[in-house]
């Protein structure tokens, strides 16, 4: 069995019983652990670090957490389906990265078509911005689970010339989450956390599930 690697930073007491806790993934960056959460009770924020430009966070009920982790382990088996236009950070310093295209398939390779840093950039960029093509009626993935969108790219130079795919877009209670190849991201009015499949963060939200159900 894969060592767990959610750990217990801090229990929250309250007239001597444990109501909630502070939890970190020991996925450890440069900067400190990438992602957690603050458990009360039944009620989960997820924090997301973004190194030094900031953080995110997100509240999601039990069953909207439940919810998630489903959706989770759908976007760990889907997600290499879907074609990639992205801008990728690693082995640069800050404000500089990779223009990314990959074309869909598990053993599809990225193809680095350009780069930019604050001293020089070369190659390609893309031009456009995904578009979100509405379902005519949602989609039931399973309970609490609704699919009502995908995820188009158009007009690059790179890729099929009719468009690629590149997500699908899901609703949980009052959250919408966006399932790409390189993120997941999770949307409730102006707040929002992101997930990366390179870290196992799936696996982060399949642990929390379990401590929360443990707590409540």
């Amino acid at each position: 069995m894969k060592k767990a690697l959610l750990r217990v930073s801090r229990e929250l007491v309250q007239n001597g019983k444990t109501v909630g806790m502070i939890v970190e993934w020991e996925n450890i960056y440069g900067w400190g652990p990438r992602i957690g959460a603050r458990i009360i009770k039944e009620i989960v924020m997820i924090k997301r670090k973004y190194g030094p430009i900031g953080e995110g966070e997100v509240w999601l009920s039990l069953d909207e957490l439940v919810a998630l982790n489903n959706l989770c382990q759908y976007w760990k088996s889907n997600r290499e389906d879907w074609a990639a236009f992205c801008f990728r950070v690693g082995g640069f310093p800050m404000g500089g990265g990779h223009w990314i295209f990959q074309v869909p398939g598990k053993d599809s390779k990225s193809i680095n078509v350009g780069h930019e840093s604050m001293v020089s950039s070369g190659g390609e960029r893309f031009k456009n911005k995904n578009t979100v093509k509405p379902l005519d009626a949602p989609k039931v993935l399973s309970t609490g689970i609704n699919q009502v969108a995908e995820l188009w790219r158009f007009g690059e130079k790179f890729g099929n010339a009719d468009g690629e795919k590149v997500g699908e877009v899901y609703q949980i209670g009052n959250k919408e989450v966006e399932l790409k190849r390189y993120d997941l991201i999770i949307r409730c009015a102006n707040s929002w956390a992101a997930l990366e499949p390179n870290y196992e963060e799936e696996e982060f939200i399949h642990e929390l599930v379990e401590l929360v159900k443990n707590l409540a």
